[in-house]
């Protein structure tokens, strides 16, 4: 089973490289990554 993990595309690496690599879920940048961590409950509101 993969473990979940986040790729962002800010910065260094490609979606195509993020996803070769395992990422579960890909966002485009810090604000997007945010709204994922508080709607899956992974960061306090």
């Amino acid at each position: 089973m993969k473990k979940p993990s986040i790729g962002i595309l800010y910065g260094y690496g490609s979606k195509t490289e993020l996803t070769e690599v395992g990422a579960t879920h890909i966002v485009n940048d810090v604000n997007e990554l945010h709204h994922f961590c508080l709607e899956n409950s992974l960061i306090k509101k």
